[in-house]
């Protein structure tokens, strides 16, 4: 026996790593320490991120209602402004039937005679 080697080391098993077994170098089976600080800075990030977008999605449905809103305030301008210009057409027409004579010939005028 002077010359043998014996081995100790067990043979590694062909469902778990060598690292694993008892005696083996490998990495700890602790596990790592979280670094919380990157942690709380991507959420920080997150929620500042999400923030944004809530605040841009509320500064776009505002922009819309006020869009409609001006879009429905045009619109009642545009029907009383032809009202009024329908009115004084109509007031123009009336006045301009009476104040023509038969008589007069105007370029542009019929005359119906029965």
């Amino acid at each position: 026996m002077g010359g043998e080697q014996t081995n100790d080391r067990k043979r590694p098993s062909p469902t778990r790593p060598a690292w694993a077994l008892d005696g083996a170098s490998g990495p700890a089976r602790t596990r790592p320490e979280r670094n919380w600080t990157s942690s709380s800075a991507i959420v920080t990030a997150a929620v500042s991120g999400i923030a944004v977008v809530v605040a841009a999605l509320i500064a776009a449905f505002i922009a819309f209602l006020a869009n409609a809103q001006s879009q429905r305030a045009a619109s009642v301008q545009l029907k009383i402004a032809e009202q009024g210009q329908f009115t004084d057409r109509y007031n123009a027409a009336i006045t301009n039937l009476g104040s023509r004579s038969r008589g007069s010939g105007s370029a542009g005028s019929m005359h119906f005679s029965a």
